[in-house]
């Protein structure tokens, strides 16, 4: 009775590790493969964001991302300072660290909603799709910036 008890706990504990690891796999693997390609944002939302940009960042940033008194997010800079992160990150430096003022007083006074949008745009003009829910801080979390047919890095 005794080796059937420790059997029946050594095959549960077996099973339970090998489903536990399988799906942690799945969830690394779902998160890992959400892609700035998967429409994170929606056309309305990257249009609204558009307005933010040109009241708060045209500025610095240029009417059309290009870049003028500070750099441009888009094209091959955007891709410099951006591949290979996520949109969680860049959210979160663009809500620290903009609007510029020397003071840094500026910064992170626009709220998050607003800056959220502001990324829809940038993601807009860079030629990533549209979707069909809003980018929210949340669904940000994990969304890989990368270029059309994923990582550019060797494995």
């Amino acid at each position: 009775m005794r080796i059937l008890v420790r059997l029946a706990t050594v095959i549960f504990l077996c099973a339970f590790m090998v489903f536990g690891l399988l799906g942690s796999e799945q969830v690394v693997r779902g998160q890992a493969s959400r892609t700035v390609w998967d429409g994170v944002f929606t056309a309305a939302q990257a249009e609204r964001g558009r307005g933010f940009y040109l009241a708060n960042c045209s500025e610095c940033h240029g009417a059309t991302l290009e870049g003028g008194e500070k750099q441009a997010l888009r094209g091959d800079r955007f891709w410099s300072d951006w591949q290979e992160t996520t949109v969680d990150y860049m959210l979160g430096r663009i809500s620290k660290n903009m609007p510029f003022s020397e003071d840094g007083s500026l910064a992170g006074t626009l709220g998050i909603p607003t800056y959220v949008d502001i990324v829809a745009h940038i993601l807009n003009t860079n030629g990533f799709p549209a979707g069909a829910s809003e980018l929210t801080a949340a669904s940000s979390t994990g969304v890989q910036i990368v270029k059309k047919g994923g990582s550019s890095e060797l494995p």
